[in-house]
């Protein structure tokens, strides 16, 4: 939320003319939480080892024990 509020006023800072005015503060939130939710489902499935080309030894379950652990 202080993302939206802050580029709203950034921009009105710099002289940009909002196409919907005060309205423009909900685009922006709705598009910043978007693009949040896009990147915790990148980060997500690039953890999990879904990604085309990801080799295994990159894969967390391809990691050994450390020798304390076992």
């Amino acid at each position: 939320m202080l993302v939206g509020f802050g580029t709203f006023w950034a921009g009105e800072g710099v002289g940009i003319d909002w196409p919907a005015g005060d309205a423009a503060i909900l685009a922006l939130l709705v598009g910043y939480a978007a693009l949040a939710l896009v990147g915790v489902q990148v980060v997500r499935i690039r953890r999990s080892g879904r990604v085309a080309g990801l080799s295994a030894a990159y894969s967390p379950a391809a990691v050994p024990p450390a020798a304390d652990d076992l």
